[in-house]
């Protein structure tokens, strides 16, 4: 046999059912360790063998750029060369490819060049600077911007979930109507409080809710009014009608209503919060038209520009379907609702039947490791968006033990939202497949953090005493500051310890010296001379340098007692070495305002012409590109 067969009848009767399962919507619900890299690429090659396309019309995505690397290694282990022409991606791989590929739907928007988290923050702070009076986001503590970083957050949770500004504010005036329209009943509706004997002003006031419902989902959001209208109606169905007590109601109500300046139960999203999400879809607009206007895109623009795209032109959207004919996504658990609708938008057409063929295979279980926006709703809505979707549950673990997976599996039952309470069929529950053999697999509770460490430090040092070796013993913490907390413990039971701390790179000296410098440069770029005093003080006070200290005081009290800033001390001071690095700086400076930052990170590194040879050299190299 050749090496697709061997690696076939190697796989499990799920994993068959799905390398099998080649036309329609497929969502695989996999947990850790059921080998669903094979799954994937085994696919891949049936795909292949059973169907007349080409390896370059099946589309692989995924979410790191090391797992799309294992699954192209593992796919050219299993075809061989035609592995290189399938196309796998990340999604932000994949959304950058559509771009480059096809600029002529892209030609209202430049993306030039990437732009950091602190770029994007100095950006909206300078669009802050110019709010109106009155903005309801132009609050200051001193120098701050109190909603500044709560916008920045806003606006990237906005854009992993593809919603633009003209989309948030047609949201913004659905709700705004919605709440309107509702604001007497509900004042009235809670003018007494929440009792059982007021069920029916409650059932009333669910019914016209009930009334304002259009059924419209907005980019992937149920309306207000749905989501208002189905957890009232949960409460009125808790709520004992022969009790005293409403708590259900009297729940619901904190979750959904206010006092205002007059006492009354308001909707909370009406009134001030309606205005500042109004000026935060202002500033979003803006920022997006500054990063446009300087060819600057971030990493979330990579999706939603390519979604945008796909969803406003259907030539693209048509091309792009008929180029992957196959789709395969890995982690699905780990998408956010721009990338749900990307999928969406790769698989929307008419000759589909709402059956594209597209796989999609996640672990509800592992959503509690959210990021991105992930949602684990994502994994419901494949079930919900695609007409009798084939779902296949791997329950075989190749990886852990019996005991582990059962002890995993009482912290996964507690999960409130895991996709078999709203798909019922989709059960998982993972069977170890070999027998590792572990001698004690064991969980505690402990009434306090400190209790913990001491129970901790104790048992380690009794099994030294009955013949463990230290080195065969490990402590394992999701957290530094734990370990760091159990330390003192263990020195009080004379237990031997090997912590090996990876330290933050960004807090050794040398990067801290490193990003001073550059905060000087832009420091003098920018004029603010003041900043430049302080930082100048510690720069130059750096070993490399070899200055003197006497020297720097000297400096530092003649700036003081002729009332001038250092830069004009330092260009004008005898020593001829101190002179070249103030100018040196200077240069920097200059040249800042024409080139990008790692240019002159380049140069502090030491590897422009005029840079220094120092021990910042190979080391920081990597960091500053990075920075």
């Amino acid at each position: 046999m050749g090496k697709y067969e061997d690696e076939y009848e190697a796989l499990n009767t799920a994993q068959r059912d799905a390398v099998n399962e080649t036309e329609g919507p497929v969502l695989v619900v996999a947990g850790p360790g059921t080998g669903k890299t094979q799954l994937l690429s085994m696919r891949v090659a049936n795909i292949l063998r059973k169907n007349d396309v080409m390896a370059g019309n099946i589309l692989c995505l995924t979410f790191t750029d090391n797992a799309a690397r294992n699954m192209r290694d593992r796919l050219i282990s299993i075809i061989g060369q035609p592995a290189y022409h399938v196309a796998i991606h990340t999604f932000h791989g994949f959304g950058t490819d559509v771009i480059s590929q096809y600029p002529d739907y892209f030609t209202g928007r430049q993306l030039l060049q990437q732009i950091d988290e602190l770029g994007r923050y100095e950006l909206l702070r300078a669009i802050f600077e110019q709010l109106p009076h009155g903005s309801p986001l132009g609050a200051k503590v001193g120098e701050d911007y109190i909603f500044l970083k709560n916008t920045l957050d806003t606006i990237s949770w906005l854009k992993q979930n593809a919603i633009a500004p003209n989309e948030l504010h047609s949201l913004l005036l659905a709700n705004q109507k919605f709440i309107e329209a509702t604001a007497k009943e509900v004042a009235g509706c809670f003018a007494a409080t929440p009792s059982a004997k007021q069920l029916p002003a409650y059932q009333k006031l669910l019914k016209s809710i009930q009334k304002h419902m259009t059924g419209t989902r907005y980019f992937g959001f149920p309306e207000y009014a749905a989501e208002a209208a189905g957890e009232l109606k949960q409460a009125i169905a808790e709520t004992d009608p022969g009790g005293r007590y409403a708590k259900p109601i009297t729940a619901w109500r904190s979750n959904w209503c206010k006092k205002d300046a007059n006492g009354q139960h308001v909707w909370k999203d009406g009134g001030q919060a309606y205005r500042r999400m109004q000026a935060v879809a202002n500033v979003y607009q803006e920022l997006l038209d500054t990063m446009a206007a300087q060819g600057l895109y971030d990493f979330d623009d990579m999706v939603i520009e390519a979604v945008h795209a796909m969803e406003t032109s259907d030539e693209l959207r048509y091309n792009l379907q008929e180029r992957y004919q196959y789709i395969l996504v890995d982690e699905f658990q780990d998408t956010n609702k721009a990338q749900l609708r990307m999928l969406s938008a790769l698989g929307d057409n008419p000759v589909h039947e709402q059956r594209p063929n597209i796989m999609a295979v996640g672990d509800d279980d592992q959503a509690i490791y959210a990021f991105q926006g992930a949602e684990v709703s994502n994994m419901v809505a494949f079930s919900r968006m695609h007409k009798q979707p084939a779902r296949i549950t791997l329950e075989e673990n190749f990886r852990s033990n019996a005991n582990i997976l059962s002890l995993s599996e009482t912290v996964s039952d507690q999960i409130t939202d895991r996709l078999e309470a709203a798909v019922p069929d989709a059960h998982k529950q993972l069977v170890a497949k070999k027998n590792y053999k572990i001698k004690i697999l064991d969980h505690m509770a402990f009434p306090s953090e400190l209790a913990q460490y001491d129970w901790i430090a104790m048992e380690i040092a009794k099994l030294i005493k009955n013949g463990a070796k230290p080195e065969t013993i490990a402590v394992i913490a999701p957290r530094h500051r734990y370990l760091e907390r159990l330390m003192p413990y263990l020195r009080e039971q004379d237990v031997p310890v090997a912590y090996e701390r990876r330290d933050n790179i960004l807090e050794a000296p040398i990067i801290v010296e490193l990003l001073t410098m550059a905060r000087l440069v832009v420091a003098l770029a920018e004029n603010r001379q003041n900043e430049a005093d302080a930082l100048f003080g510690q720069v130059l006070g750096y070993d490399f340098w070899g200055i003197p200290a006497e020297t720097l005081v000297q400096v530092s009290l003649d700036s003081y007692d002729k009332h001038k800033h250092w830069l004009e001390m330092l260009i004008k001071h005898p020593d001829k070495q101190v002179q070249d690095i103030a100018a040196w700086f200077v240069r920097l400076a200059k040249r800042s305002t024409l080139e990008p930052m790692e240019y002159i990170i380049d140069e502090l590194v030491g590897r422009g012409e005029d840079g220094i040879d120092s021990e910042y050299d190979e080391l920081l190299l990597p960091v500053a590109k990075a920075e």
